[in-house]
C-alpha cells in the first residue's frame, strides 16, 4: 500500500460530448469505484446511456431499441432472471395468465432494481425468455408500460421449452447503477 497522496481525474464522454471531469486527492489505496460513484451520481440516465437506432437496420418490432451504448467507467447491474413468485408469500400460482405473470415479473425486476440502487429507467438490455412465442404481443403489451419513450432497453426475446415452475415468461435485465 502506498502512504503518499495521488491526483485523480475522471473524465466521462458523455452522449453529447461533454465531459465532466471531478478531481480530488486520494490515498492511492482507495478504489477508484469511491471517484467513479461521485461522478456517476451528478449524471442522469440521458448522460450515461445513448440510444442507437439505424434505419440500415430493421426496425425493432416490439417496446425495445436496436441498442444502447453505455458511458465508459458506468457500473453496470446484472439482473437474475425474475419469473411470477409473489414475494410476500413466496408462491407462484402457475395458473395464472401471461399477462399478470408479466405485471409480477416486471415488480420483482423493479424491486431487484431498487436494492442494486438503480431503476427501470437505467436498464440498457433487457432478455425476456417465454415458454410460447404466441404470447409475445401480450408481454410486449405490459412490459411497453414500464420502458416508455426514450427509456426503451436493448432487448432479445426467446421461446424456451420450459422455464421454472412451469412460468409463462422469465425476464433478467442489465442496468447501469448511477
Amino acid at each position: 500500500m502506498y502512504k503518499q497522496l495521488i491526483k485523480n481525474s475522471l473524465r466521462l464522454l458523455t452522449k453529447n460530448n461533454t465531459y465532466y471531469q471531478f478531481s480530488s486527492f486520494k490515498m492511492a489505496d482507495q478504489k477508484h469505484d469511491q471517484v467513479v460513484d461521485q461522478v456517476h451520481k451528478k449524471l442522469k440516465p440521458n448522460e450515461l446511456i445513448t440510444t442507437v437506432n439505424t434505419d440500415k437496420a430493421p426496425k425493432a418490432v416490439g417496446p425495445y431499441t436496436q441498442g444502447k451504448i453505455v458511458a465508459a467507467g458506468a457500473r453496470l447491474f446484472y439482473a437474475s432472471g425474475q419469473i411470477a413468485i409473489n414475494p410476500e408469500t413466496n408462491t407462484f400460482d402457475e395458473t395464472s395468465c401471461v399477462v399478470s405473470q408479466t405485471e409480477q415479473v416486471l415488480k420483482n425486476l423493479t424491486a431487484v432494481l431498487h436494492e442494486a440502487g438503480t431503476d427501470l429507467e437505467y436498464v440498457v438490455k433487457v432478455n425476456i425468455f417465454l415458454d410460447d412465442m404466441d404470447n409475445f404481443a401480450k408481454v410486449n403489451e405490459v412490459y411497453g408500460k414500464y420502458f416508455t419513450g426514450d427509456n426503451k432497453p436493448a432487448r432479445a426475446c426467446v421461446a424456451v421449452k420450459t422455464l421454472p415452475k412451469n412460468a409463462k415468461v422469465e425476464i433478467e435485465c442489465v442496468a447501469v447503477v448511477p
